[in-house]
Formats: structure tokens, sequence, C-alpha cells
């Protein structure tokens, strides 16, 4: 950063340019007006990085400290000539700060360099570059939420695509009347969109609800939330006896499982529902079909086991089975 005194010394102490934005702005201007990505390059001046769109409300680019009086911004071009062009829909004011709703770029990220120049009562004049990056807009897309009644969400469901924009987003929710909800009891919904937790038995909490997307660069997206809150799962398990020694003309469909949301996953444990199966040498269980396949081992042998059905949605559903394998069969001759 560059810093010169004027003609007139009022003050031992040169009026300084800090390229922070004030808390005091910054706390005004976060929840409805960008709250931008900035940097500071070795050169000592700014950059300052927002998404199209973005709503700016009197944002400071700059700080002051030092100096003698009030203080009056200009900005200039980059080689340092008066009133250039601005990013569209953007205004500059004297006291250093931005307003407006930058407009659309498209899908390609704009660079626009200016210097600001700064002067006091006192004579006192400093100037610094500054650069503001303009990127594409925030785009998202919000896919319909499909729960199980009752369930419990330990893989976290993300509903959302998005695009564009400017660094991390964050996700809010709200009301039909745009007023602030939080998630209902036991269920969580985390500032990344994420969704877990407790699955409410119906929808009526839900109801009107839309998710408030934002990024760091002011862009700001509103989404209607779509929940589908179906029937808790039913499971219906068959026991299976075979005889040593014989074989399995076709897989035997030992669960059939009904309800629920999405794909559904079953899986085979042993008796106490936490380690894997070990079923009979040569006999296998298919997770996708929920069929007992394989050839029939030799020995005889009656086991216990645990089905459980796990789908998207949060739900979850189990049950025993109970595989025998009988004394394979004999034939006497009268």
């Amino acid at each position: 950063m560059k810093s010169y005194l004027g003609v007139k010394i009022t003050c031992l102490l040169p009026l300084l340019m800090s390229g922070a934005m004030s808390l005091a702005a910054a706390a005004e201007t976060a929840e409805q007006n960008a709250t931008p990505v900035t940097s500071a390059p070795a050169n000592g001046g700014r950059t300052i990085t927002f998404t199209s769109g973005a709503q700016i409300n009197a944002m400071k680019l700059l700080s002051t400290s030092g100096g003698t009086g009030e203080r009056t911004c200009d900005l200039l071009s980059a080689d340092a000539q008066p009133e250039p062009a601005l990013p569209a829909g953007l205004k500059f004011a004297t006291d250093c700060s931005l307003s407006g709703t930058l407009a659309d770029v498209g899908e390609k990220t704009n660079k626009f360099s200016y210097q600001i120049r700064v002067r006091d009562q006192g004579g006192g004049i400093a100037q610094a570059p500054i650069l503001l990056v303009v990127n594409p807009p925030l785009i998202a897309a919000v896919e319909a939420v499909r729960l199980t009644s009752g369930g419990t969400i330990t893989v976290p469901i993300y509903p959302f695509r998005i695009n564009g924009g400017t660094g991390n987003t964050l996700i809010a929710y709200v009301n039909a009347q745009d007023e602030p909800v939080k998630a209902p009891s036991g269920m969580e919904f985390s500032p990344d969109g994420s969704i877990s937790g407790k699955v409410p038995t119906s929808g009526v909490n839900l109801g009107g609800m839309k998710a408030v997307i934002s990024d760091q660069g002011g862009g700001r997206v509103i989404k209607d939330m779509v929940w589908n809150i179906n029937a808790p799962m039913t499971m219906d398990v068959s026991n299976v006896q075979v005889t040593a020694g014989g074989r399995l003309d076709a897989p035997a469909q030992i669960v059939k499982v009904a309800g629920g949301s999405g794909s559904i996953r079953e899986t085979l444990y042993e008796s106490d529902g936490k380690a894997p199966a070990v079923l009979p040498d040569g006999m296998q269980f298919n997770e996708v079909n929920g069929t007992l396949e394989g050839t029939i081992p030799t020995s005889t042998t009656e086991k216990k086991y645990v089905i459980r059905a796990v789908d998207q949605g949060g739900g979850s559903i189990e049950r025993p089975f109970i595989l025998k394998v009988n004394p394979p069969l004999k034939l006497s001759v009268m």
C-alpha cells in the first residue's frame, strides 16, 4: 500500500488504510447482504469476491485510521482515471462503500481492477488497489426427501445439488411466513444441508418449509422443501428346512419387505444381531433378492439368525430366521 501526505500537514499521523471490513458493517449486512470472500494481496490492496445476484447494502470496502477530520473516498480505474465503470448493478459512495444488486455475469467469472483514494480534511491522502471478482450465480436444486415414519436416519441424507456461487454454502430453513424454523424434535438439520436423526411419524411439522441456501459471496437461493413420509416397513420371514446333501432347485425366498423409503438393504446376522452371519458351507444369502442360495451341506445343523432390513429413509426392521438342515434322505429296501 502507498500513502502520501498532503501539502497541509495538520497531524503527525498519516491517514492509514486497512483491508479488513469493519466488524460493525459486517454485522449489519450479514443476514441479507453479501459477506464476501476477501484476501489481501502482497501489494497491500484487497480482493473481494461476490456472487452474481448478491444484494449489497452500504458494504465498506475498507476502514481508515489516523488522519484529520472527515474522509472522502474516490474510486479510480486501475490506471488512476476518475469515474470508472463498476460491475452492473453496483454504486460506489464517498464513504468507501458499495451498494446495489449485482447483475448476472453468466457462466464466467469477471474481474474488475480499481484504485481507491482517500482524502482527509488535513491534507492527508492514501491510495490502494482493489480487485472486485464477480462469480457466476448460485444455482441450487432440491430433491424430495423420502423418509420412513418413526425411523432413524443414521446415514445423513443430502438432498441438495448446488453449483456456481462463491466458497462454502450454508443452509437454513424458514416456514411459509419466512420465519426461521428448527427441525422437529429428534431430527437434525446441519448447516451443510445434511439431514439426520429421528424421523417424525407425520409431515405436519414439515409442511410449507423452505430452504435458504447462501454462499460466501452474498449469493442466496430459496427453494421449497418436499417431504415424503412413508409408512414403516413390514417384514415377512419364512424359516427354511432343507435336506443334507440335497440340492436347491431354485433360490429359496426367505424374506419379503414392504413399505419404507427408497432402496432397501437386507442383511443376515448371527443371533446376536451384530456379527455377520456364518452360514453352512456352500450356502449364501442374497441381500438384493432376500433369497438363500447355493449348495446344501452334507452335515445336519439347526441355527438361528437375525435378518435386518434398512431403507434410505431411516427405516429399519428385523426378524429372527431359522435354518435347519435335516438328516440325509435314506432309502431302505423292504
